[in-house]
């Protein structure tokens, strides 16, 4: 096992002990729900943004945005944007110990190279890939009604960039290790019905692709 994964992964055990000890504020049992403490969440500032650097390469990223609240437990979202197709792919967000989130982005920073990213931009992706999505006749994750919360009071209109989705011009769906038969059968079927043959692409795992020959 590489050096710096051993260090990594001592690094990880130290902070679980840690937590374990942490009472008191530690805890999410409280007298107001996780949706309504995220809401109030938002009344903060930012505290951090990621976003995985091949998203538009590999067509698919994770974007993670957190905010410290006032009993030192970090609200913090994770949006699985599939840039080419779906939007926002999957998603949760929770509110817990400092120290579990920061395991939670070391666990990250050991799948892919996430780098920070400016709030605004990340909203700004964030929303034009649900707007990208539902042009096509897909909706987000049925827990993005809940996630998107941590987004608000964040104007995506102060990021100066500019987003493109899809590929080449058009939708390309690839199909996940997660996205069952009958998933892969739909998205394909309405992707012929929006778009038209010829106008959208899509590859899906050998296991699957035998149903579309």
């Amino acid at each position: 096992m590489p050096t710096d994964q051993k260090r990594r992964q001592k690094k990880l055990a130290r902070k679980k002990d840690k937590r374990k000890k942490q009472t008191g504020s530690a805890s999410l049992i409280g007298t107001r729900s996780i949706p309504q403490r995220l809401a109030a969440s938002t009344k903060l500032p930012v505290f951090e943004s990621f976003m995985g650097d091949s998203g538009f390469e590999k067509g698919i990223a994770p974007l993670i945005l957190s905010r410290k609240v006032a009993t030192g437990e970090v609200a913090f979202a994770c949006y699985l944007i599939d840039f080419w197709c779906l939007g926002v792919k999957n998603c949760f967000c929770n509110i817990v110990p400092s120290l579990q989130y920061e395991e939670f982005i070391e666990q990250s920073r050991d799948r892919e190279n996430i780098i920070p990213i400016h709030p605004a931009c990340l909203s700004k992706i964030v929303g034009s890939s649900v707007e990208y999505a539902q042009s096509l006749g897909f909706q987000p994750h049925p827990d993005f009604k809940l996630a998107k919360v941590l987004l608000n009071g964040i104007d995506p209109m102060l990021c100066p960039s500019e987003y493109e989705f899809g590929q080449n011009g058009k939708p390309f769906y690839m199909s996940g290790p997660n996205d069952s038969e009958a998933f892969v059968n739909k998205v394909v079927k309405q992707l012929a019905k929006v778009c038209g043959e010829g106008n959208y692409d899509y590859m899906v795992g050998l296991d699957l692709f035998d149903g579309y020959q």
